[in-house]
């Protein structure tokens, strides 16, 4: 096991290399950015006038059936990460699944995965091609959460890769429009955790166009944002989605190509190490032949 966190942690420190690289893109990609700090808290808690109760359950339920049916997706493009000011993007191919199942693939210049990192809602699994080595950490693993931003988040993150709404398990919910703004705030106060979730809808009021999600301390977990949205398979799927903390750091996805409820077997979802390279059977040297016994004709 210490073997293991040594090694992980020199795959974290390479950052100027693909190995390093790849691994700060994969975990950032994962995680839904947001440390504690000082950032704008939620606003304080107000209670709608019962005339917008209708409107308020009317916006809800709009966000939790926006794409409903759609279970599970394939995509291919780039994505580009952001933290601490460094920059670092790659070509990648991903494949998710509701709930919380994720594959994320970094791509090298010729098509092949240098790096993946996959869960599948027990486990988190990252496979370093260069040096053939795989890393296993249970969800919510201490040391997992030492190099992340904030403890993963795989729902949430697959459900807006879904071009879905997560939505709070709430007990209070209140509508709100900002000045100068032609849309409305959904605000939703959780019941169990105490976080506090922000769902912005545009002027006609039946599109998502962001989603922030604040901790219980009231700093922002993270903010999500959709760029170019496209029609597939009957959904609107997103081919452009950021992520941010609130203090720079942010994961961007440009897809190229997106697939709807894609097939998907559970061992999409696993890594394991690849096996080791056969060496060629070797073939038998003949037996060196013996001199003649002394004496013999």
């Amino acid at each position: 096991m210490n073997e293991l966190k040594r090694k992980s942690k020199t795959c974290f420190k390479n950052g100027a290399r693909v190995c390093g690289a790849a691994i700060a893109l994969l975990f950032a990609a994962m995680a839904l950015f947001g440390c504690a700090g000082d950032r704008p808290g939620p606003p304080a808690r107000s209670f709608p006038a019962p005339a917008l109760q209708g409107e308020i359950q009317t916006l809800i339920r709009a966000a939790r059936e926006k794409n409903a049916g759609l279970r599970s997706f394939k995509g291919l493009g780039k994505i580009r990460f952001s933290q601490d000011g460094h920059i670092q993007s790659a070509r990648a191919a991903w494949i998710g699944a509701v709930p919380g199942k994720f594959h994320l693939a970094i791509l090298g210049p010729s098509g092949t995965p240098e790096a993946n990192i996959a869960g599948d809602g027990v486990f988190l699994y990252l496979a370093l091609r260069r040096d053939n080595k795989l890393y296993k950490r249970k969800m919510g693993d201490g040391f997992v959460k030492s190099r992340l931003p904030v403890p993963a988040d795989f729902r949430d993150m697959v459900l807006l890769l879904a071009g879905r709404i997560p939505v709070l398990d709430h007990g209070r919910a209140a509508l709100s429009e900002t000045p100068g703004d032609p849309g409305r705030r959904l605000t939703l106060w959780g019941k169990k955790d105490g976080r506090v979730e922000r769902i912005y809808f545009d002027g006609e009021k039946n599109q998502v166009r962001k989603v922030e999600m604040y901790e219980k301390t009231g700093a922002l977990q993270y903010r999500a944002e959709w760029g170019k949205m496209r029609r597939a398979a009957g959904f609107e799927v997103p081919f452009e989605l950021r992520v941010s903390d609130g203090l720079g750091g942010y994961f961007f996805m440009a897809a190229e190509r997106y697939w709807p409820n894609v097939a998907t077997r559970p061992e999409n979802f696993v890594l394991k190490r690849a096996p080791a390279p056969q060496s060629p059977p070797q073939k038998k040297q003949p037996a060196p032949k013996q001199p003649p016994a002394a004496g013999a004709r």
